[in-house]
């Protein structure tokens, strides 16, 4: 049974694919895993003009109640950013 933080963290997951959904993105992968990297979400935008092809969205998400703690920019390392690169 996964534990509360992992139910958070999937809840969050879920929240921001819907969102991204809402928007156009289409959710290509999710927890993605490549040798020891991993990332939340996959998406892709088609662009309006088709043969241009679109966007490719590599997500980290991120569960907070408010930004006291940090800016959700700050809670991804520089490592973790380089690592899909």
């Amino acid at each position: 049974m996964p534990s509360h933080k992992q139910q958070k963290g999937a809840a969050g997951e879920n929240l921001a694919a819907a969102m991204l959904e809402k928007k156009g993105y289409v959710i290509m992968e999710r927890n993605y895993r490549f040798l020891k990297a991993e990332v939340d979400l996959i998406a892709f935008l088609p662009a309006k003009d088709y043969t241009r092809g679109g966007d490719l969205v590599f997500v980290e998400v991120k569960w907070r109640r408010n930004a006291d703690f940090a800016t959700p920019e700050a809670a991804v390392s520089e490592a973790k950013k380089t690592q899909f690169a």
